[in-house]
C-alpha cells in the first residue's frame, strides 16, 4: 500500500501550520525521491505553505488510495529549496506532463522553490475500521524503491 500510494506523481493534501498556529492545508502533486526517503513538491516561493515552512518545517502529508477507503498520512519535516542547481534535480524527477503543468501555471512570471519533505512516520487508516498502522521512517525506508 505504502509503494501504491507513493509511485508516480501523485496528488495529496500538505497540511502546515501558519505562525499564529492556524493549519493551512492544499492539493499538490508530488514524488517520491529514488531512496523513497522523501516526498517532493514544486511551487511558489510567495506562497503560504512556504513562508509557513520557514517558521515551522512540521508538515502532514496526505493520499487516499483509488478505492477511497484507505487513507495515508505523512508526517515529516519539510524544507524549503531555492538553490537552481538543487531545484533543477528535483524538477527533472518530476513527470513531463506536471511540469509542463506547473510552469504554464505557476512558473510563468514568478519565483519558484522545492519543498521537500523527509518521511518520518507513516499512518495506514482504512475508513469504516479501527485499524490504523503507523511505520516509522526506519520502515519506510525497507519498502522497495517506487520509480520516479
Amino acid at each position: 500500500m505504502l509503494s501504491t500510494a507513493l509511485q508516480h506523481h501523485r496528488e495529496g493534501i500538505l497540511t502546515t501550520v501558519s505562525p499564529q498556529g492556524r493549519p493551512h492545508a492544499t492539493w499538490m502533486g508530488s514524488v517520491t525521491t529514488p531512496d523513497f526517503v522523501n516526498l517532493i513538491t514544486l511551487t511558489g516561493v510567495h506562497t503560504h505553505k512556504v513562508e509557513n515552512i520557514r517558521v515551522n518545517p512540521h508538515v502532514e502529508w496526505m493520499f487516499t488510495l483509488s478505492d477511497r477507503k484507505t487513507i495515508i498520512y505523512f508526517e515529516g519535516m519539510a524544507q524549503v529549496i531555492e538553490d537552481d542547481d538543487e531545484k533543477q534535480r528535483y524538477f527533472e524527477q518530476v513527470p513531463e506532463s506536471s511540469r509542463v503543468f506547473f510552469m504554464k501555471h505557476y512558473r510563468v512570471g514568478g519565483e519558484w522553490c522545492v519543498i521537500r519533505t523527509r518521511l518520518d512516520t507513516a499512518h495506514f487508516c482504512m475508513r469504516g475500521t479501527t485499524m490504523k498502522v503507523e511505520l516509522s521512517s526506519k520502515r519506510i525506508s525497507l519498502y522497495p524503491k517506487a520509480p520516479i
